[in-house]
């Protein structure tokens, strides 16, 4: 079943770093037993879900939706209703990873993560998996956001968590907010490069931005005089870059709508009310 109401969404996901090298040199040691490689990876993953549902408490608008599991590889997701959610679930992720850090019983496995937003139903699609024996009658999704997220998650290391130009755009958007608390949440935002990314923008570069996760990174970054993205400057690049690609339906700045179609973040581009719109009354026909 395909959804028609527009919504947002933010990934999250959580891998593990050197897992294969990990795994190898566990077998290696013990050829008659692969139990303590997987006990091991297991309990990573379950700590570090305890660990986010326990974050979680304090925000009672916060739910971290499980999405599905990929090798070594855990992705949320969390359906956003207001920017303030969008940006207490990522400084809240985040603030786990950090956590892990400290405690990971296996310091031979540090975490990385990765954050990135899609929008529904006109770039992305969700819809009701019936496909999958093990998961009947879940939710899937695809779409070029998506694409991106998986993309950029291989320049992420435990000390930083990439993110996607569209997720980089509203959070530079929410920072220019008057009176916005984004600088109380601990979340330094830098650029990182441009990368010429397969699938991605259609043969423009893609910018790739970070948010810091280890302290000692952030001292090091302050020593050599490296400074957090400036917001402004950023939403004029990002701003060009959107209108170079010229292209809504697969690339468009992110905004949110409220239950009565209301804006409440961003601006709502007429051919996505269009779509919209065409969509639901093929759905009702």
């Amino acid at each position: 079943m395909l959804e028609s109401a527009s919504s947002l969404k933010l990934f999250l996901s959580v891998d593990l770093v050197g897992s294969t090298e990990f795994k190898t040199k566990h077998l290696s040691e013990n050829l008659t037993s692969d139990k303590d490689w997987r006990s091991s990876i297991v309990e990573c993953f379950e700590r570090f879900n305890r660990a986010l549902r326990e974050h979680q408490k304090s925000y009672i608008e916060l739910n971290y939706n499980y999405w599905k599991f990929l090798g070594d590889e855990l992705i949320y997701y969390v359906d956003i209703k207001q920017p303030q959610t969008l940006v207490n679930g990522l400084k809240i992720f985040i603030d786990t990873i950090k956590e892990m850090r400290k405690f990971n019983p296996i310091k031979e496995l540090p975490i990385k993560g990765t954050a990135w937003i899609a929008g529904f139903p006109v770039i992305n699609m969700s819809f009701r998996n019936d496909y999958d024996n093990n998961n009947v009658g879940s939710f899937d999704f695809i779409g070029p956001s998506i694409d991106a997220g998986f993309r950029i998650s291989k320049y992420s290391t435990a000390d930083y968590l990439c993110i996607t130009a569209e997720l980089a755009y509203f959070l530079f958007q929410y920072m220019s907010k008057p009176n916005s608390d984004y600088h109380n949440k601990n979340l330094p935002l830098y650029f990182y490069k441009l990368e010429n990314i397969k699938g991605l923008l259609e043969g423009e570069l893609y910018p790739i931005y970070y948010i810091e996760i280890s302290e000692l990174q952030n001292k090091f970054n302050s020593m050599k005089g490296s400074k957090e993205a400036n917001p402004k400057e950023s939403l004029a690049y990002l701003d060009e870059l959107f209108k170079s690609v010229n292209n809504e339906l697969f690339f468009c700045k992110p905004y949110l709508l409220g239950d009565m179609d209301n804006v409440i973040f961003g601006d709502f581009p007429e051919s996505h009310k269009r779509y919209i719109q065409t969509m639901a009354k093929e759905l009702i026909s």
